[in-house]
């Protein structure tokens, strides 16, 4: 059976959750520098004109089909693109042909949002609240088993401190006896 000291056990570990750590720190500093390019941006069109165009299902089985929408976007009367997904909730009246006003951008060209009351940045906010927890409990769990290597690094160099050659134990008692006899 294949075992590993606890010494090795902890730095492995304490290796692993640091480099996660780490990892989810790189992808909260993304998302955070993407999200305040997003505000700041302004680069979304607003006022779109979506078109819904077909209604469709993808995936078998109630448990994992996903129905929606896909259209045309269109500005000033020019066609921006299509076979779009309309990402937010569509009220149950619309029908293929209709239009609505929307909020589209060229850097995600195959998503509109309604204009109002959208909810996408949730989603996001959602996200970024799952990174910093991960952050956190990772962070916690490094310092955890890097204390660990450590107590198990001392308890190794306590116990080869500890332990001397058969030779050199008697060598210090005849030493100490000597001592306590010149005395």
């Amino acid at each position: 059976m294949f075992s590993v000291d606890r010494k090795k056990r902890a730095l492995i570990t304490a290796l692993g959750t640091t480099l996660a750590a780490l990892a989810f720190a790189f992808s909260l500093c993304a998302m955070a520098t993407n999200v305040s390019a997003e505000i700041g941006s302004g680069s979304s069109t607003q006022g779109v004109v979506y078109t819904f165009q077909t209604y469709r299902c993808v995936g078998n089985g109630s448990q994992y089909e996903r129905c929606g929408w896909t259209g045309t976007v269109t500005a000033n009367g020019v066609v921006e693109s299509e076979d779009v997904e309309y990402r937010d909730a569509v009220p149950p009246e619309v029908h293929a042909g209709d239009t609505v006003e929307a909020l589209w951008s060229y850097r995600d060209p195959l998503n509109a949002w309604s204009l109002e009351g959208s909810r996408a940045w949730l989603n996001t906010l959602a996200s970024a609240g799952v990174s910093f927890l991960g952050v956190v409990l990772l962070g916690l769990g490094a310092i955890y088993w890097w204390r660990q290597y450590r107590r198990e690094s001392k308890a190794e160099a306590d116990k080869l401190e500890g332990s001397t050659p058969p030779g050199a134990k008697s060598k210090k008692k005849k030493e100490k006896v000597s001592a306590d006899s010149s005395s």
